[in-house]
């Protein structure tokens, strides 16, 4: 059967339609992977193979786009970005709270879901309103009308912060995309592959749009992803003063609500049917192994860069975890800008846009197979079991 997406006509239309070329190539063959992959494993349907060659034209070009404006502007790489905090922990332990929180305030820099999708502009400078924010607009209205178990767990706001993994994306070298569509192909060689360029990717596009924004101005980052869990090495190789915050939440709770999500997730995509016992095996093991790999990166660590914080906490008691963090960085809040972030928790209570509904049951997990499949990490946290 014939490929649905060829990958050289993609990249030539992607190049024609923008006036640009690629002159850093080191994305094709993950590109090319990628797209083997979730052509011949992903079930998608017309319209979802449709979706993710425009998803893929939209990560070309923002590609193109960047290369272009660092070549003719090299000032950019000098932008500092060495000390953002970095949220991370497995998918629904607080993460997505404790990111919006912060990022409410005026202290720190964040990458609302626009600039995201979008971090290179697609109008002269300007141009009102920007379509990138239209686009977007029109998008997450689509989303929360079609897919709302989706936006139930996961809300994707115009304004609000996202994650950073739309930026990884870039490089096409994350294993993140496997929780977008089911690529496990593509998984296995991207596993065995080197991360650095993705973070290196990463670290540049946050120093574009930083340049973009007039400059540091005394505003770290405040940054937000999953994947980064397992990561650790890379993450301060790239950002070399970061704070770690590790979330953490009983894993009986937090694995199937994830599986819950990802299923959500890749029905949004276009996925025809979805293996439910596969999948949850599929997360259960990965996210098990983002976790040994993370206590193994973590020995050694300065302990102000790393900040452990409880689930309950970010639910029952978030203005003692936003002080602590910045405690750890030698910082002290105003009380306006500390009760600019916590005003974040009072405008979207929890459920606001439907509950997020899950079980293990439901993928064939039972409490006894995550108990094994992360026993190493209980052991090492095991002050933390409820």
């Amino acid at each position: 059967m014939s490929k649905q997406i060829d990958t050289d006509e993609l990249i030539a239309a992607v190049a024609a339609q923008t006036g640009l070329s690629f002159q850093d190539r080191s994305f094709v063959e993950p590109l090319e992977r990628f797209v083997d992959s979730v052509d011949a494993e992903a079930n998608l349907s017309e319209v979802g193979i449709e979706a993710f060659r425009q998803d893929l034209a939209r990560l070309l070009g923002n590609r193109l786009a960047i290369d272009a404006a660092i070549s003719a502007n090299p000032e950019i790489l000098d932008e500092d970005v060495s000390d953002p905090i970095v949220i991370t922990g497995l998918p629904r332990t607080g993460t997505t709270k404790l990111q919006k929180v912060l990022a409410n305030g005026p202290v720190y820099q964040k990458l609302p879901l626009w600039q995201a999708l979008f971090p290179a502009p697609i109008a002269a400078p300007g141009t009102d309103p920007d379509p990138r924010i239209t686009i977007t607009d029109e998008q997450a209205a689509i989303m929360f009308e079609q897919f709302p178990d989706f936006m139930a767990a996961h809300p994707m706001r115009t304004h609000e912060p996202e994650e950073e993994v739309l930026l990884l994306q870039l490089s096409f070298r994350t294993p993140a995309n496997s929780w977008f569509y089911r690529s496990p192909s593509y998984l296995e060689w991207v596993e065995k592959q080197d991360q650095a360029p993705a973070y290196a990717d990463l670290r540049r596009t946050l120093q574009y749009l930083q340049w973009q924004d007039g400059g540091r101005r005394d505003r770290p980052w405040v940054l937000k992803s999953p994947i980064h869990l397992g990561a650790l090495d890379l993450v301060f190789a790239t950002f070399p003063h970061a704070t770690v915050v590790h979330c953490h939440r009983d894993l009986h709770d937090t694995i199937p609500s994830h599986v819950r999500l990802i299923e959500a997730i890749m029905g949004s995509r276009g996925a025809q049917s979805v293996d439910l016992a596969e999948l949850g095996q599929f997360l259960t093991g990965y996210d098990a192994t983002l976790w040994r790999r993370n206590l193994a990166q973590r020995r050694g660590r300065a302990g102000h860069q790393i900040v452990d914080v409880r689930y309950e906490d970010i639910r029952d008691d978030i203005a003692a975890v936003v002080d602590d963090i910045h405690a750890r960085r030698g910082l002290a809040l105003d009380s306006d800008t500390r009760s600019l972030m916590l005003s974040w928790q009072d405008e979207n209570p929890q459920h606001r846009f439907g509950k997020h509904v899950y079980s293990l049951e439901r993928y064939g997990l039972t409490r006894e197979h995550i108990d094994r499949e992360f026993a190493s990490y209980t052991d090492a946290f095991a002050a933390r079991r409820s």
